[in-house]
């Protein structure tokens, strides 16, 4: 708990001017390999901005409130939260900042999947997002006891968000939407983690889980995942990552410990649902 808390201290005083936590802490990867070889003349400092075309990471904020409320829930250091209310505040602000009718929106490479466009409104950033509502909530809960505004926004976004992303052809939620059509892969994050917050229904993730079994050897190994189904298309990823042959990189290729972990966590559950 002491790593954690100091880490999240880190991050709160690190801040950018207009309250975005940064991307990494870092000085360059070229400068990291020279610590290694004791040249270690150049200070870390907080990066903000990925290094395409500098577009804005915007999941940090979102994680940060999460991993918050989850550090006081299972510590009760409600100290920590009324020392540094303001900054949380600051959080929660940058992330409607961002917002353009009721969601996360922006342009390319926004998400973990930094290697893949997604433009206007993807669908991981607004389930962090979401999620991010709930746990603010809890946190004003645990110092003031009594918070119905973020709690009534939350069920509200959530309604907007159920009734925009999902598909209801193909019964899971929609990867991204720009102004001009509906990219409907079904990526295993975005889905995985609305069943993981309880986002969507019972019905609605019993509907995802079908249809990640239907397609599990597109999508699953026994140990490892792969992001999404079916690939996207050649435009959609950064040119670089093709100059390097590393296109498939976040496009249904590489395997994923972590994604794995939170899909078979609900397979299991399905599974023993369906037993019973």
């Amino acid at each position: 708990n002491y790593i954690v808390k100091k880490n999240l201290l880190k991050i709160i005083s690190n801040l950018s001017s207009d309250w975005q936590i940064f991307l990494r802490y870092w000085s360059s990867s070229f400068f990291q390999v020279l610590k290694f070889f004791g040249l270690d003349f150049w200070k870390d400092k907080a990066r903000y901005f990925q290094d395409k075309w500098n577009n804005v990471s915007q999941d940090q904020n979102s994680l940060f409130l999460i991993l918050l409320y989850k550090y006081i829930k299972d510590t009760w250091d409600i100290l920590f939260a009324k020392d540094n209310i303001k900054q949380i505040q600051k959080v929660f602000n940058w992330n409607e900042t961002q917002l353009k009718w009721d969601f996360i929106f922006w342009a390319n490479y926004t998400t973990w999947q930094d290697s893949v466009k997604k433009p206007w409104y993807n669908l991981i950033n607004n389930v962090f997002y979401l999620e991010s509502i709930k746990s603010y909530s809890k946190i004003l809960e645990s110092i003031w006891e009594e918070n119905l505004i973020y709690k009534d926004y939350f069920e509200e976004k959530k309604l907007k968000f159920i009734d925009f992303f999902w598909n209801k052809e193909k019964w899971y939620l929609n990867d991204w939407i720009d102004n001009r059509e509906v990219y409907d892969y079904f990526s295993l994050d975005g889905n995985m983690f609305s069943i993981f917050f309880w986002i969507t229904d019972s019905k609605k993730s019993e509907k995802i889980l079908n249809f990640l079994i239907l397609n599990e050897e597109n999508l699953l190994s026994p140990f490892w995942a792969k992001t999404n189904y079916p690939n996207y298309s050649f435009s959609q990823v950064c040119r670089r990552y093709h100059l390097f042959w590393m296109a498939d990189y976040h496009n249904n290729s590489l395997y994923w410990l972590w994604l794995w972990s939170v899909s078979y966590t609900h397979l299991r559950a399905h599974e023993t649902e369906a037993d019973i």
